[in-house]
């Protein structure tokens, strides 16, 4: 059958009707469509199907008629499951009418026998028992009815809950993930006061309103947690919730099979606000961070070693107080992970590192953009070390302190645009690079695979547009750079000044040519020339 909901306006009227009925079988009335119509608080509520008819029909049996007494003290499991006898092969619905009933051993509900409560009924399971549902109908009010410490289970049946069936804030919540794999929150806040723990070997989804019009705010240090145990990893996925953190804690900690990195976690329509950083993410892959936006949190994410195959898509997190990632994919397990991709993610006014990102192969940065605050610790927009394969493209990174003049003054820490320390395979193309003490420093590698930084507008460097320490098998062609100071000529070398490339610790197989400087090259500079393992070709001044 198909799901079926009561709402709460009309419910109230069944528990006066029904509660004065003698302990025979008994119907549901009333007009059908406002039975089962969604409570305007939550667009997430089911539309069951309305032409089944309820309000005469004979198969509704309440349990009082078969002895339940409902009176909060004797154990009605007996009189439930002889109620659910009497239906048999030929169903109806299981009604518990105004009471509260006590269930104290196992009960099971077919899937060809509906389930419905009356609005202030209660049913109280006993720690060790179990109510399972294996119904696709379901006629609960929000109301708080399912109590006791037992376990609902309705996996087999409709597979969904509200935390308000069970009850508020976040005590509700754990007890409807343990009850189905899909949580639907409603347009209100829900208070977590202790760290929820995902269920082992499940897929949930927790669903709030659209347009972030639920809440959750915590006075917990983590508010979701999963550690992976044994079995199949699980998956966590999170939507349209707004979080706000009173406690400054994390959102989620979540920790996969450190063996085999499985376990997921997804993060859909999400607002993160004042976390001291919103999700902690180790030995996981397939992750997604889509259309989310942060304020004032430390890191939206931080992986710790074994996190793979991640996208973030549609970011932007405004004043961070550190960045939008910082993550190291090396752990005791593995030395590298992989598959990172950025498609139009922002970070905007950070104070630390946008993008802080070690020991990966493939990172992908494309449309995006890193933009610094005015801290003084800032070290980069984006800064990668002992990365395999990365890929730039029309992307945007800059630093919004004035540093160009902060530089120039001698007051500014070192600042950069895009640092690579021992990377390899990298293609840096078609982007923007403005106010940054330096634009682009290269530490070390690249070995096999070629540095190429082409095509680039890199404008109000403070001290150098490039600097090169140890580097090799670095190519600098076609990018316009319109640097702080006034150049006489192309500068390169380790002397003092406003450089277009300076170079620090011996290099070899650098390429520099075909670039646009503010300064006005001499005449001489046009020819190619070889400095130590760095080729000048020509360049062109403004």
């Amino acid at each position: 059958m198909i799901k079926r909901i009561i709402s709460l306006s009309v419910a109230l009227l069944l528990v006066f009707a029904c509660s004065a009925c003698s302990p025979e079988v008994n119907t549901l009335s009333g007009d059908r469509l406002s039975l089962y119509a969604p409570p305007e608080e939550s667009v997430n509520y089911l539309m069951p199907n309305i032409d089944v008819v309820i309000g005469d029909e004979e198969g509704l049996v309440d349990v009082k008629s078969h002895g339940a007494k409902g009176d909060g003290i004797a154990d009605d499991t007996a009189a439930v499951n002889a109620a659910i006898a009497a239906m048999g092969e030929s169903g109806g619905i299981l009604y518990f009418s105004h009471g509260t009933y006590v269930i104290n051993s196992n009960v099971t509900v077919p899937e060809n026998i509906a389930f419905a409560v009356a609005t202030s009924t209660k049913i109280k399971l006993a720690e060790n028992a179990t109510l399972k549902v294996n119904s696709s109908d379901l006629y609960l009010p929000k109301r708080q009815n399912l109590t006791g410490k037992g376990l609902y289970d309705f996996r087999d049946g409709v597979n969904y809950a509200f935390p308000e069936w069970f009850s508020s804030g976040g005590v509700g919540i754990a007890k409807a993930i343990t009850a189905a794999d899909t949580v639907y929150l409603s347009k209100i806040t829900y208070n977590i006061e202790d760290k929820i723990v995902i269920p082992q070997e499940r897929d949930i989804k927790i669903i709030g309103v659209s347009n972030y019009g639920t809440k959750i705010d915590s006075y917990s240090d983590v508010m979701f947690e999963y550690i992976y145990e044994s079995g199949k990893a699980s998956t966590v996925e999170f939507s349209y919730i707004k979080v706000t953190d009173s406690a400054g804690g994390n959102f989620l900690v979540f920790n996969g099979n450190p063996e085999t990195k499985e376990g997921t976690a997804k993060f859909n329509n999400m607002a993160f606000w004042g976390c001291e950083d919103a999700v902690i993410l180790k030995n996981c892959s397939n992750n997604l961070f889509k259309e989310i936006y942060t304020m004032g949190t430390g890191y939206l994410a931080i992986f710790e070693g074994g996190v793979n195959d991640t996208t973030f898509e549609q970011v932007l997190c405004s004043s961070n107080k550190q960045g939008l990632i910082v993550a190291d994919g090396a752990n005791e397990n593995t030395e590298k992970s992989q598959n990172l991709y950025f498609y139009f993610a922002a970070s905007v006014w950070a104070y630390n590192i946008d993008y802080n990102i070690k020991n990966y192969d493939n990172v992908q940065f494309i449309n995006s953009s890193g933009d610094l605050g005015a801290g003084e610790t800032n070290e980069a927009s984006i800064k990668l070390e002992n990365v395999n394969g990365f890929t730039m493209l029309r992307s945007w990174c800059a630093s919004n302190s004035g540093i160009s003049y902060a530089a120039s003054a001698g007051i500014a820490k070192i600042r950069v645009g895009v640092w690579l320390v021992n990377c390899t395979d990298i293609t840096i193309k078609g982007n923007s690079i403005q106010n940054h003490d330096i634009a682009i420093r290269i530490d070390g590698g690249s070995g096999e695979k070629p540095i190429v930084v082409e095509g680039n507008v890199i404008q109000a460097s403070g001290s150098a547009d490039f600097v090169l320490n140890g580097a090799k098998n670095v190519t600098i062609r076609g990018n316009a750079m319109y640097s702080t100071g006034q150049h006489e000529r192309l500068k390169y070398g380790d002397r003092t000044g406003n450089y277009n490339l300076k170079i620090g610790d011996p290099c070899k197989d650098i390429l520099f040519e075909h670039n646009i400087t503010r300064g006005v090259i001499r005449g001489d500079d046009g020819a190619k020339k070889k400095y130590n393992g760095i080729t000048v070709g020509e360049n062109h001044g403004l």
